[in-house]
């Protein structure tokens, strides 16, 4: 399912670039409200979702996967 977000993800912010914007850092984010565009952050909810993989976890980063959070709310 993470992966099938990202694209969809992807698929907004090309669909909607005047509204869209994909924020890797927070000179994007700056960028975004500068140009009225909406910053468009993806991260990764539970650190279970990796399985204990530092691999998954590059190739999360590698799709522009930028944060994680510790529990989700299903898995506490």
């Amino acid at each position: 399912a993470t992966l099938e977000q990202i694209d969809i993800v992807a698929e907004l912010i090309a669909r909607y670039p005047t509204q869209l914007r994909r924020a890797l850092t927070a000179d994007d984010l700056e960028k975004a409200r500068a140009e009225g565009r909406i910053a468009s952050l993806m991260g990764a909810e539970g650190g279970h979702s990796i399985n204990n993989s530092l691999g998954t976890l590059r190739a999360l980063y590698d799709l522009g996967v930028r944060y994680m959070t510790l529990t989700h709310n299903d898995n506490i």
